[in-house]
């Protein structure tokens, strides 16, 4: 007569095993995902910062040709 309710608690610790496994998988995936999208963003970051130093450039070049253009008319 012991040997059920043993057994009932068994099964429902393997269960809970299962769960536990399956909710550390879980979070050890989205921890690769936020990482990725963490890694993409520092990326983007980078882009756009550059971005910005061109344009910058590409401004100051053109307020020089101008400057150029009006000093020589």
């Amino acid at each position: 007569m012991d040997d059920k309710p043993q057994e009932s608690l068994r099964i429902s610790l393997a269960r809970m095993e299962e769960r536990i496994v399956t909710v550390f998988n879980r979070q050890s995936s989205i921890e690769t995902t936020m990482n990725s999208l963490t890694d993409k963003v520092d990326k983007l970051t980078e882009q756009v910062i550059a971005g910005r130093y061109a344009e910058r450039v590409i401004w100051v070049l053109i307020v020089a040709a101008v400057s150029y253009g009006v000093q020589n008319i």
